[in-house]
């Protein structure tokens, strides 16, 4: 679950509403930051893209040691682009909340050593990671239309949502010739028919075609 961000702007009123402020000056990101914490999920800097991880530690014998939740973020990012790995963090909780994703699972061994197995099953793939950020973009790009944001701030996340799209499209359902992956979208984001007639309704295709 990793997305870009941008580097937030100084406080005005409309940077604030639309959320294009830097993150640590908006008025609500230390009550966000303890809603995460009340969530499970510890805030950590990166020089990096933002991202979610949710790491299951298991040891040598398959035993779950320990989850790690945090939610990785860059020095002065736009709170919007918070928000956005909020998201992820909701998806991960509220979608899957039957049969828990992590999105990265390692064998921790007494000597130190650490090995990978998210290829194992049980952690989010790269097509299902296809399905969450394009349902989160389509949510997003709804948040930031009711709060009226700026046509160049919409267009920016209209030409995000075009890309994701089609790697949703493509990479995700396989052009809809797979009825377990069809299946899957069916039961886990059932909305995102609903997400992309709001997306149409408030002019996402249109600010698409502009973007180009």
């Amino acid at each position: 679950m990793q997305t870009d961000a941008k580097q937030g702007l100084d406080p005005t009123p409309d940077t604030i509403r639309e959320g294009s402020v830097k993150m640590e000056l908006h008025p609500n990101y230390a009550q966000t930051v303890a809603e995460l914490r009340n969530l499970g999920f510890e805030l950590e800097f990166t020089n990096g893209d933002p991202y979610v991880e949710v790491k299951k530690v298991l040891n040598p014998e398959g035993e779950i040691i320990k989850v790690e939740k945090k939610v990785y973020v860059c020095l002065g990012m736009r709170f919007l682009d918070l928000e956005h790995e909020i998201g992820h963090v909701r998806q991960l909780i509220e979608r899957f909340s039957d049969k828990p994703l992590a999105t990265k699972c390692v064998i921790e061994y007494p000597d130190g050593r650490v090995k990978d197995i998210s290829d194992r099953g049980g952690v989010l793939n790269n097509w299902q990671n296809t399905v969450t950020e394009y349902h989160n973009r389509l949510d997003e790009f709804l948040r930031l239309h009711k709060r009226g944001a700026n046509t160049q701030l919409l267009r920016e996340h209209a030409q995000g949502i075009r890309e994701w799209r089609g790697l949703y499209q493509d990479k995700g359902l396989k052009v809809g010739r797979s009825p377990s992956r069809k299946s899957w979208v069916q039961e886990y984001f059932p909305d995102i028919p609903k997400l992309e007639q709001g997306y149409q309704d408030a002019g996402g295709y249109e600010l698409e075609e502009n973007s180009s």
